[in-house]
């Protein structure tokens, strides 16, 4: 049992959530939900590996609906840093 012992913030990382997606994708998705309530990750990498988990489960209209939130918000955050200048 001492072995499963894991930190919950080891868990709800971009590292480890990437790696579990394809074999665990609703899993995946469950630590994404905790980890955008608890803002442990920015929320362009939720959606792109949220995005990533539902086109692994054949989910393609979501896959493109989160894959787009992404892109959205990482082109807004670059519009924001260059206009900061």
């Amino acid at each position: 049992m001492a072995n499963k012992a894991i930190n919950n913030d080891s868990l709800h990382t971009v590292e480890y959530i990437s790696d579990i997606y394809i074999k665990e994708p609703k899993r995946a998705l469950s630590l994404l939900d905790e980890a955008e309530t608890g803002n442990l990750i920015p929320l362009n990498l939720i959606d792109e590996l949220r995005s990533k988990a539902y086109r692994n489960m054949y989910m393609n209209k979501l896959a493109f609906l989160y894959a787009k939130k992404s892109f959205y918000l990482s082109e807004r955050s670059a519009a924001f840093i260059e206009n900061d200048d």
